[in-house]
């Protein structure tokens, strides 16, 4: 099940949601927001994320996923921060080296420039140009 948040982010409620939205066959990057909805850096991050939406259509796709409503996919994702970004293509997540060590999922509060420039990148590394070698197609970002 899922809802329109807005004209281009969507919240999707269920796991099984998810899962067939990461499976789908969308050729830009998927990027999934995970937390709760009441949580002070969520809110911020879907401010965000509502005003880059728009920009970004072409080269991405975005959804909302309140934790407190899919608690499997806490354990699932390793999702113990109070929000995290995950990127998704090709049926798989997206490994991004960031400096705190987390690979699949970014956890710090993304800035609307920042935002952008990182899936630009990833778009540009992924699906404009994508790395047959998946050992290589680890991506690095500095924020």
């Amino acid at each position: 099940m899922s809802s329109q948040v807005a004209n281009s982010v969507t919240q999707l409620n269920t796991s099984i949601a998810v899962d067939e939205t990461i499976l789908s066959d969308d050729p830009r990057i998927i990027v999934m927001r995970f937390g709760s909805k009441s949580d002070a850096m969520c809110k911020h991050q879907d401010a965000t994320i509502m005003r880059v939406a728009p920009r970004l259509q072409a080269k991405a796709v975005f959804y909302l996923v309140d934790t407190v409503s899919t608690p499997e996919l806490v354990q699932q994702y390793d999702l113990y921060d109070p929000c995290a970004l995950m990127f998704f293509h090709k049926r798989k997540a997206l490994d991004i080296s960031t400096p705190t060590g987390n690979d699949n999922k970014v956890s710090e509060l993304l800035e609307e420039k920042v935002l952008v420039d990182l899936l630009q990148r990833l778009h540009s590394f992924y699906v404009s140009a994508p790395v047959d070698d998946p050992l290589a197609a680890i991506f690095d970002f500095k924020f």
